[in-house]
């Protein structure tokens, strides 16, 4: 009992501490739907196991989108969401590229368009945002709250469950961006995967 229970430790020790990669993949984000795109991620194509599965760093297919609600007129499930940003240290994850002021659309503070965390166990997290997002077109800026719940389902694969609030719209937002002055809140799920 006792060395089965020393190499489970070590296992967990493992799948904590990571393995594998090179560092040296970066890349944009998609530029799809619900500003997925912006400046890429940080660190590159670092891959770590976790929980017995390998989750490396990089660019994911979406799938399997399921529109729960829109209030916020995002459609991802208009075929134009593709793919999305995946980085992934060991301990932290974050999904889609990285926005700050210097941006567009910018954020403020800076942060990932599906946020970003720590792993809640060895094969879920809880990502989160909330920012300023500005547009520069017209100078329209929103509070934006996201969240995404996610779980390690294989190799290379997770889902996510996305919710997205958008609120406190400035009186520069026109009908143009479909901006109102009421919050409205998105909610989708979809998997990724390479």
């Amino acid at each position: 009992m006792i060395r089965t229970t020393m190499a489970a430790f070590a296992v967990l020790a493992l799948v904590f501490a990571g393995c594998g990669g090179d560092g040296t993949e970066g890349g944009a984000g998609s530029g799809g739907s619900g500003g997925s795109g912006g400046s890429g991620g940080s660190g590159g194509s670092v891959g770590y196991d976790l929980a017995g599965a390998h989750l490396m760093a990089g660019t994911y297919n979406v799938s399997d989108i399921m529109k729960v609600k829109d209030e916020c007129g995002l459609t991802l499930e208009d075929g134009t969401f593709k793919t999305q940003q995946v980085i992934n240290d060991g301990t932290t994850i974050a999904i889609g590229g990285h926005y700050d002021t210097t941006t567009d659309p910018s954020f403020n503070p800076p942060g990932y368009a599906f946020g970003s965390a720590g792993y809640t166990t060895a094969t879920t997290a809880t990502l989160m945002t909330t920012v300023v997002e500005g547009f520069a077109d017209d100078g329209c800026q929103i509070t934006l709250t996201r969240t995404a719940n996610i779980q390690l389902i294989g190799n290379n694969a997770i889902t996510v469950d996305y919710t997205d609030t958008e609120s406190n719209q400035n009186a520069k937002c026109s009908a143009a961006n479909q901006e109102s002055t009421m919050t409205c809140t998105s909610h989708y799920t979809y998997t990724l995967s390479k």
